[in-house]
């Protein structure tokens, strides 16, 4: 069923061999409510805490977030009792954005005032979420913030809206890039800056335009396959934009462009995997004191 290996640092990961038997326990804590009170009064590291919520607000976890309502008192307990031994943060920023939303969700389930402070404190700190945050885990937790109840958190994701649209233009490096920060922004709605539509333009065609001026013996640079130069040329051709390059990169795309029969699924952008990242958890981090 599990399989063990060491990271080299001392912690030792343990894994399923199958996803399935995820899935199984999943369900299993979720259908009978002492098992999962055992696990909620057992957790000793907050992320234990976060790999739980994220199961219950997963589209599986209908059994569990029922359960954990049942047990919220207990629930805000242990949450007040780990953020006060200071381990919600801990040295590693990795899933910090999943931390932030989960311990929202919970302060909207629970009603801790204790919980609102700790989170009002963590949110007034721009560095919290400017310094340690990509921009579509900003999204991410703009979203989560849109949803609370709790009016004094949700009045930061305005702020944060501010700060995380510019930073979501600023980031496009490529076309895929502009394609992932058109939906970014869009799931910002109203709380986007009114300037990011035009920004986003911009740097589109900038990004675009980068493309057809690097064409090299009559190919498009490496970087970037016919498919989305096949995107590019719709986009430019739908906007009336002109470029001197676009006839000889329409001329390509004629004779080497993509098989439709063939196309591949586009890619999921980065918002929703950060939404949904909790349907891709697939290992358990071995809890102190356990063989």
């Amino acid at each position: 069923m599990l399989r063990a290996h060491d990271e080299g640092n001392g912690d030792k990961i343990v894994e399923f061999h199958n996803a399935s038997i995820q899935d199984f326990l999943h369900a299993y804590v979720g259908k009978y409510p002492e098992v999962l009170r055992s696990v909620i009064a057992r957790a000793v590291y907050f992320d234990q805490v976060r790999y739980l919520w994220e199961v219950a607000t997963s589209r599986s976890g209908h059994d569990m977030l029922t359960g954990l309502k049942c047990e919220s008192r207990l629930l805000g307990e242990v949450t007040e009792t780990l953020i006060d031994a200071r381990l919600f943060m801990g040295e590693n920023k990795q899933h910090l954005a999943a931390r932030l939303s989960c311990i929202v969700g919970i302060t909207e389930l629970v009603r801790s005032p204790r919980l609102i402070e700790y989170c009002e404190g963590l949110l007034a700190d721009e560095k919290t979420w400017t310094e340690y945050l990509s921009s579509s885990e900003m999204v991410q937790l703009v979203r989560t913030l849109r949803d609370t109840t709790a009016g004094r958190l949700r009045s930061y994701r305005t702020r944060m809206a501010i700060v995380a649209g510019p930073k979501i233009v600023a980031d496009i490096l490529s076309w895929e890039d502009a394609l992932i920060a058109e939906e970014l922004l869009e799931n910002l709605e109203e709380t986007a800056p009114a300037d990011c539509a035009e920004d986003l333009g911009r740097r589109k065609w900038e990004v675009a335009s980068d493309v057809l001026d690097e064409w090299t013996d009559g190919k498009p640079p490496d970087y970037v396959d016919e498919y989305e130069l096949e995107q590019i040329l719709d986009w430019m051709e739908e906007g009336g934009e002109c470029h001197s390059g676009f006839d000889s990169a329409y001329e390509y795309l004629q004779r080497e462009g993509p098989d439709t029969t063939t196309k591949p699924v586009p890619r999921r952008s980065s918002a929703d995997e950060s939404v949904e990242i909790s349907s891709m958890l697939s290992s358990l981090r071995r809890m102190p004191g356990t063989d």
